[in-house]
């Protein structure tokens, strides 16, 4: 960048002849060790079509440097050879179109019994592993047995001393990151705690699955993660209770990792709004403060006690796709309207009228009548994309017929 900046002024902000530049600094954050990488969580589960393949192609548009997983990726639980590689088969098929690496953890569900770790052993080598990059040490762990045998919830012997011999030869990592399937600390799982002994003098991180729900605890001083789903089905939903769909974005710092959780539902591709929707967006958004969706007809009063009178609700649907409407009166307590809600469709290019009755409980004088208020919601169904909805507040006014009384403004 050639700006005239002087080398000797640390934060840029100023050129060597004193002019002030238009930026903060230019120490930039780009160091190869700074380095990001993507955590996909539990696939299945009752897993959700179509949930994992855009986690994909989300990730790809973010250009992470590689993904990982915490297991959870083909539904299993059968013993059935062809069974077992038509779900593998079909899950590589999703990762071929992963743009950047991508490690395999076994979860209960990769691995369920013995026909099933045999199948692993044969398509991945081997069930626990590690590697080292950027000086940060990777250690994916198994939390169904082991390489020979299937024993689900622990960790093997063979698995923890080939730990301990990796965590001996690499003593000066800058970090360690874990991942697991299971959140065996959670229950005091006793080949977890024998493992843990061995990272006493490590600074560490561990992320797990399993429970479908995201959960961040601090555990003698280090943060366990819980992930939540990428596909996963789950009975709770939202992120007030650690339900929902995401993929974690980790920047590695000298400090550990910085964890960002990413929603799949808040990840858009450039043509997250082509024109023509926007286009059209932008006209009924218009027409919708312009008050010509929804009109209402004044109840005229020829007397001076109101007992009874009809509106006429006109709603206009200036779109060439169906129009839903859905609306309340608020209730007041000496009058009732029939229908209480509407719930219709206007079809495109079109209008509807709905007649709706207003009766008093007992005659009320036309001087004290204020408006009635609803509200309604409108919603357009955009073909491949999620449903646009507008609220819109209304109110129907009484209107007298001669000037032999006063009315209320408000």
């Amino acid at each position: 960048m050639t700006s005239g900046c002087s080398s000797s002024d640390t934060t840029f902000r100023t050129d060597i002849t004193g002019r002030v530049n238009p930026w903060t600094d230019l120490e930039f954050g780009n160091k190869p060790e700074n380095f990001q990488f993507v955590i996909v969580s539990d696939r299945t589960g009752g897993h959700r079509p179509g949930v994992f393949a855009d986690a994909i192609g989300k990730i790809n548009l973010l250009r992470p440097e590689f993904v990982i997983c915490i297991g959870d990726l083909i539904e299993g639980y059968t013993e059935d050879k062809e069974e077992i590689g038509r779900q593998w088969q079909e899950f590589d098929d999703l990762i071929e179109r992963l743009q950047m690496p991508f490690f395999y953890v076994p979860g209960n569900h990769d691995i369920a019994n013995q026909q099933m770790l045999d199948e692993w052993n044969r398509r991945f080598g081997r069930p626990y592993y590690h590697f080292i990059y950027h000086n940060v040490l990777f250690l994916c762990l198994d939390t169904e047995g082991g390489y020979k045998e299937h024993k689900e919830s622990q960790l093997s012997d063979e698995q923890i001393e080939y730990f301990r011999g990796v965590l001996s030869k690499n003593p000066n990592v800058r970090w360690t990151l874990i991942f697991l399937h299971r959140p065996l600390w959670e229950h005091d799982n006793q080949s977890w705690l024998e493992f843990e002994e061995l990272l006493t003098e490590s600074n560490y991180t561990v992320f797990a699955g399993h429970e479908h729900q995201y959960a961040m605890n601090i555990r003698n001083g280090r943060k366990f993660i819980r992930l939540a789903t990428t596909g996963g089905n789950s009975s709770l939903n939202g992120t007030t209770v650690g339900a929902f769909d995401h993929i974690v974005w980790a920047t590695m710092t000298d400090y550990g990792p910085l964890l960002a959780n990413l929603l799949l539902d808040g990840i858009y591709d450039e043509n997250v709004t082509p024109y023509h929707i926007a286009s059209a967006a932008k006209f009924l958004k218009e027409k919708i403060d312009s008050g010509e969706v929804i009109q209402s007809e004044p109840i005229t009063i020829d007397q001076e006690m109101f007992t009874e009178g009809i509106t006429k609700l006109k709603f206009t649907n200036f779109s060439p796709l169906p129009m839903k409407v859905k609306g309340r009166f608020k209730s007041r307590p000496n009058l009732s309207t029939t229908p209480q809600s509407i719930d219709t469709t206007v079809l495109p290019l079109l209008f509807k009228t709905i007649d709706v009755k207003v009766k008093a409980s007992a005659p009320i004088k036309a001087q004290d009548l204020l408006p009635l208020e609803f509200e309604a919601a409108i919603t357009y169904e955009f073909p491949g994309k999620e449903p646009i909805t507008a609220k819109i507040p209304g109110k129907v006014i009484f209107k007298k017929q001669a000037d032999s009384w006063p009315m209320p403004t408000k």
